[in-house]
């Protein structure tokens, strides 16, 4: 798992340029997500220690690039003019309107890889392993010097790549389907930004703004009104989840077939999670979703009910540490995003360890559910959360206030179920039957799955969490699908039937095999 010193994408049409971000603070900020130039360094305001917003650098523009913000954020190679944005300027990249074009955004955007690790061993996991963040954006401040510039969509003919370009940080089409900006190899050229091609997007220039877009529904007459099919009733259940962090478009039938959804995939999940809700807003698989018309995420709603499962949307992940935030309003944007874009419920992937550390992120936790809980009523929705194994331990060296047994305690009737995350915590923890099960071993003693129950927590809550391939672990607690499945059915014949929760769908090749596997005995 990696600590502060993460990766952040360069998110361009949601691939291109990496850079590490550096462990260390400059200064404070105001807007989660705003970029600025602090001399030749590019750098992000973020949520640092106690959740107080500072600048994280990103990365250190080199010598014949200027640091900008605004139209385009990065390292831009300086034309001859005075052309080139102040330095100390800065920019604030937001969701746009969902109304809006679905346009991937030439903005920096924090990657759901940004995996954190406190210093006293606890490392997080649920923003498991995706490699990019896509998010709709928008960019804020001043601009590029520009004038117009090509206004061109698709294939047609444009510009080449290396021809000349007559203005700085322009946009264009060429007839590959590729992004052209000027000045993005260097010098006064058009550069490939971005090959819209590879992503399945259609490349798309207007006014001064570029994009890579998802291509828009088939024209035609549009489709009535789909009628909701009512959700399964899950209660009871083994839980059969899984998470989908999907980080590209994919067209066609091959989009609904990546959701699992019946009809176009066979699997015998019966949850499936999308990620993540931020809130700065959708992205990955959550924003896909987002970009479907109503009618068409209806009926691949319907036929996830018609099959007995139901769909949410994952909130947080290792990427936003909401505690300094109001609760109450932020479980109310949660709701609301629910609701609109016609989800189940939602699960709650918190894993701000500083908070619970000291001592603040259970009263937050404990809001937060109860507002989340009285705007999505049960039985119509459903809430789970996704903790960390270790935040049951009941260490109060630890977690002086109790973390998430005193969840458990105090609004855990409103919780439908845990999707523990037992592994990424180092040593070999749950890493064997015994060690997932009885007798948790390493850094985090009395959080194996019976332990947990021992302490309070309702057995029939308590779904196991484990990564789907090797590929889905930071580091510890991956077990082969076998030997899960042998460890699941010893749970069985002890009394507990929750279920069991896998990262992530992609993963599981073929579609489903896993779960069949390892949940077999369910």
């Amino acid at each position: 798992m990696r600590a502060l010193s993460v990766l952040i994408t360069l998110t361009i049409a949601s691939s291109v340029l990496t850079a590490p971000v550096i462990d260390k603070r400059q200064a404070s900020c105001s807007t989660f997500g705003a970029w600025a130039c602090v001399g030749q360094v590019l750098s992000q305001c973020n949520y640092g220690a106690n959740n107080a917003l500072v600048l994280s650098p990103v990365q250190t523009c080199a010598a014949g690039l200027a640091c900008v913000t605004g139209a385009y954020t990065g390292c831009l190679a300086a034309p001859a003019s005075s052309a080139v944005p102040p330095a100390s300027t800065s920019s604030a990249a937001r969701p746009s309107s969902t109304a809006s074009s679905s346009a991937i955004s030439l903005s920096v955007k924090p990657s759901t890889t940004s995996l954190k690790s406190s210093s006293s061993g606890l490392t997080t996991s649920a923003a498991r392993s995706s490699t990019t963040s896509v998010a709709p954006s928008t960019t804020q401040g001043p601009s590029p010097s520009t004038s117009s510039v090509l206004a061109t969509t698709g294939t047609t003919s444009g510009p080449s790549a290396g021809q000349s370009c007559p203005v700085f940080a322009a946009y264009a089409c060429d007839s590959s389907n590729n992004l052209l900006q000027c000045g993005f190899s260097g010098g006064n050229v058009w550069g490939v930004a971005a090959n819209c091609a590879a992503q399945n997007t259609i490349c798309q220039v207007t006014g001064t703004s570029g994009n890579c877009v998802v291509p828009p529904p088939a024209t035609g007459t549009p489709s009535p009104t789909v009628v909701p099919v009512p959700p399964p009733n899950l209660s009871g259940k083994a839980k059969k989840v899984v998470y989908n962090d999907q980080t590209q478009y994919v067209s066609g039938s091959a989009y609904p077939a990546s959701l699992g959804v019946p009809g176009y995939a066979s699997t015998t999940y019966n949850v499936f999670n999308l990620a993540f809700w931020l809130r700065a807003g959708a992205y990955d698989a959550a924003y896909y979703w987002t970009q479907l018309d109503v009618n068409t995420r209806q009926s691949y709603v319907n036929a996830w009910h018609n099959a007995g499962q139901a769909v949410m949307i994952s909130a947080f992940g290792a990427t936003d540490f909401p505690t300094g935030a109001d609760p109450v309003a932020t479980a109310q944007n949660l709701a609301k995003f629910v609701i609109q874009y016609q989800f189940d419920g939602a699960d709650i992937d918190w894993e701000d360890n500083a908070a619970m550390e000291n001592g603040t992120g259970e009263a937050w936790l404990v809001s937060f559910t109860t507002e989340l809980r009285k705007q999505l009523p049960s039985p119509r929705y459903l809430i789970s959360h996704a903790p960390q194994a270790p935040y049951f331990f009941g260490d109060k060296k630890k977690y002086p206030n109790g973390a998430y047994l005193t969840v458990d305690k105090e609004v855990g009737n409103l919780i439908d179920w845990y999707n523990v995350q037992f592994y990424n915590q180092g040593n070999t923890d749950y890493a064997t039957c015994d060690g997932l099960l009885n007798t948790s071993v390493g850094s985090f003693p009395n959080s194996a799955l019976f332990q947990i129950s021992a302490s309070g927590v309702p057995l029939n809550k308590i779904v196991i969490g484990k990564p789907i391939t090797s590929a889905g672990a930071t580091n510890t607690g991956y077990m082969a699908p076998s030997l899960l499945a042998s460890c699941v059915a010893q749970a069985k014949a002890k009394g507990w039937d929750a279920g069991v929760m896998g990262w992530q769908i992609s993963l599981d090749q073929p579609l489903g095999s896993w779960m069949a596997t390892v949940g077999a005995s369910l």
